[in-house]
Formats: C-alpha cells, structure tokens, sequence
C-alpha cells in the first residue's frame, strides 16, 4: 500500500558516524532481509522516468519543477 494512503514517513540517514561493524550488520541485514523482497518482485522502486546521461540538464528541470513523484533514472548508452 502506498506510503501517502497510510500517512507513513520515509526517512534515511548516512552511516558515516556508525562503526565498522555496525556498518557490516546493516549491509548484512539489508541482504538478508530487503534484497530477497527486491529479487522476488515483492517490493520494486516507481521509475517515474528514464533519460539519456546527455539530458540530465533535462532531467534536472523535471525533479525541479514538483511534478516527480518516483525515481528518475539516467542511462550511459555507451554501456
């Protein structure tokens, strides 16, 4: 269910200030525990839109003008 119909917040934080091995137990967990979610198809982030590398200029107007709601998503076609 999408976050906004259950007035859920969604909020990160760096881990410069965490240990070593505080940093190996979150990866550890977010393996076990997240990555199988994203394998399965349980849980996959909204791409609202794709755009070349050269069109970041582009796609940085879109993410400014208010109107994204997802990720956007710029692609090396050189790869």
């Amino acid at each position: 269910m999408p976050l906004m119909v259950k007035q859920l917040v969604h909020a990160g934080s760096t881990m410069r200030a965490r240990t070593l091995a505080e940093k190996i137990a979150i990866a550890t967990a977010l393996e076990n525990k997240v990555w199988p979610l994203i394998n399965s198809g349980k849980i996959k982030p909204i791409i609202a839109k794709t755009y070349p590398l050269e069109q970041a200029d582009k796609a940085h107007r879109f993410m400014e003008s208010g109107a994204l709601i997802g990720k956007l998503v710029l692609v090396n076609e050189h790869f």
